[in-house]
This record gives structure tokens, sequence and C-alpha cells, in this order.
């Protein structure tokens, strides 16, 4: 848009002396944080609070799994394991399940919707094919 002027928008920014200005400046721009509960530095040493932003439904599947810093493990053989028929999602979660690897460690590396891979999570262990500690 060449040859467009402006001309001077300080005009239109709020004069400090009114009311409104005082008002507007007054008040806190960002909300304050919930208060921190107690154990949260042992639950979580990196300051991280990963449930603090999580959707309803991410909290549901959670209760049926525990805490995030909770580890799953496998809880069959792995030959009985080779003979079930599974997708590639629920593949390629399983592959992933080690014992050392907590649930968050597991949403952040699946390559999956997080919500997809707590209900996988969740299905498993509802069939005994994983136990969570």
């Amino acid at each position: 848009m060449e040859g467009v002027a402006f001309g001077n928008l300080e005009r239109f920014a709020p004069d400090a002396d009114t009311p409104a200005a005082r008002e507007a400046s007054s008040q806190p721009t960002i909300p304050a944080p919930p208060p921190v509960p107690n154990g949260f530095a042992e639950e979580y040493p990196s300051g991280v609070w990963p449930v603090q932003h999580a959707a309803p439904a991410e909290l549901a599947e959670l209760k049926h799994l525990g805490r995030l810093s909770c580890k799953p493990q496998l809880a069959i053989s792995p030959a009985v394991l080779r003979k079930m028929k599974l997708d590639a999602p629920t593949g390629f979660l399983l592959s992933l399940v080690d014992g050392r690897t907590d649930i968050e460690e597991l949403l952040d590396v699946c390559a999956m919707p997080r919500l997809q891979a707590l209900r996988l999570l969740g299905a498993l262990r509802f069939l005994g094919i994983i136990d969570i500690d």
C-alpha cells in the first residue's frame, strides 16, 4: 500500500493521567500460577509440572494409569507377545516399554497424540499386557 500515510498514531495511545489508563496499568497481565503442591520437588525435580495444563480427557486416562512418573513394563513373555496380532501404533508403543522409561517419556517419544497413547497404555494395562509400577 504505497503512499498511505498513517499520520501520528500517538494520539490514539491512552493518556497516562486518565483513570482508565491508571486502572489498566495496575491490572496484572499474567494470572498468578497455581499453588505448588507438597512433594512437588520430589515428584518433578526438573521443575516441570506436566499435568498442569493437561486436557480433562488426558486426566481421565491418567486415573487408570497412575502418575506420569510410573514406569510400564511387559507383563507377558516376549514369545506370547509375538503371537499377538497388534496394529502398528500399538506395536510401536509396546516396543518402547522397557520398565525404565516412564509414561511422560513414552508420550514424548511415541510420535502419536498424547491422548491416543494414554488410551493405548490403558488398554494394554487392562488386557494384562503391561504392568505399571
